[in-house]
């Protein structure tokens, strides 16, 4: 069980499409059938048809063609970016 451990981003990084449970966070960065697939948390009936629907539709490259329009914002150096950007903001705060 997770809700947001940066695993999405992850998948995402390496071009990879997902299909999470819409609990914490994880159902905020997923697109709902463009890079992946969010189904209701406790329901293995939605997870299986989500899988069944990935591997019938042939979704996977249309998947990852998706991610990669916007996984710049997935990748390590938008992580390191993101890391830069919220160093000078904590130095400030601990003035």
């Amino acid at each position: 069980s997770a809700t947001q451990s940066g695993i999405v981003q992850n998948a995402f990084g390496l071009g990879r499409p997902v299909i999470v449970t819409d609990v914490g966070g994880l159902a905020d960065v997923v697109d709902d059938g463009k890079t992946g697939f969010v189904v209701p948390s406790r329901d293995s009936e939605a997870l299986a048809g989500a899988l069944i629907k990935f591997y019938a539709l042939r979704k996977g490259h249309a998947f990852e063609r998706n991610i990669k329009r916007s996984g710049k914002s997935f990748g390590w150096n938008a992580f390191v970016r993101l890391i830069e950007e919220c160093v000078p903001q904590q130095e400030r705060l601990m003035k």
